[in-house]
């Protein structure tokens, strides 16, 4: 409740939400948040859209986002000599993606409809030149769009071909070594390309292995940021094996 009030207040009129109170708003932050409500309600915990403050926090950030969308694809309509057909797609956009599928029920914004459909088309073309956490965000929100679902199993077949496979460290990439902006964190990575290969393929087997390399990069170095936490922590409790449970339970006898 004290989460939902501190992000209310901090929440800016047009639906955005800033980094910090009283700095401006912050798409990539706002997105962020949109996702992790989304998350907590996939997961059982949290359902944003049925609780009063949470409602009202996601309906203006969905709104936000929506805008946000919208405006981008009118300025790129709007510029001279621009080919819609190249690609256009940028980080972001594919952020906004990943976090509306989470709230597919929650109505988009009438100029934000063809805004939305122009980047899906974009995301199923261009897929292969992005990095692999933004790959697996495109591959959850293409498959939870429906429309171009083909394009999200191509995604998780290329990734599963360009996976290594070891039986210390599990399954993982070895581009996913980090880098400088957030689409290149390992560990928000991984847990990303679990989800995808949970939701998109059912991959049981795949999900194990990736989530041994996720529990080794916390044994050997650690989960860099409290982002990277909250995500390696969505991965592990997401479906397969329950990692969690105890392998007995303990006995304890006393006085013989």
């Amino acid at each position: 409740r004290q989460a939902l009030v501190k992000l209310q207040r901090m929440q800016l009129p047009d639906g955005g939400l800033p980094w910090f109170e009283k700095m401006p708003d912050d798409r990539y932050i706002t997105q962020l948040i949109v996702a992790g409500f989304g998350k907590l309600k996939k997961l059982g915990a949290f359902d944003a859209s049925q609780d009063a403050t949470a409602q009202v926090i996601l309906q203006n950030a969905l709104r936000y986002l929506d805008a946000a969308t919208a405006r981008d694809y009118a300025e790129l309509r709007r510029q001279k000599n621009v080919k819609l057909a190249d690609n256009h797609l940028g980080d972001l956009h594919i952020q906004a993606l990943y976090a509306r599928s989470f709230w597919l029920k929650q109505p988009a914004a009438a100029a934000s409809k063809s805004a939305y459909s122009y980047y899906r088309e974009q995301a199923a073309k261009y897929w292969p030149g992005q990095t692999r956490y933004l790959q697996a965000q495109m591959a959850l929100a293409l498959f939870r769009a429906g429309k171009v679902a083909p394009a999200a199993q191509d995604i998780l077949r290329a990734l599963a071909e360009d996976a290594l496979h070891s039986s210390e460290l599990g399954m993982y990439w070895k581009e996913v070594r980090g880098g400088y902006y957030w689409h290149e964190a390992p560990t928000e990575t991984q847990a990303t390309l679990i989800e995808a290969f949970d939701e998109v393929k059912n991959d049981q087997k795949s999900v194990d292995e990736m989530k041994l390399w996720l529990l080794q990069q916390k044994q050997t170095h650690h989960w860099e940021s409290t982002r990277a936490t909250a995500d390696a922590c969505y991965a592990l409790l997401l479906h397969g094996s329950d990692w969690l449970a105890a392998p007995q339970p303990m006995q304890i006898t006393v006085g013989g």
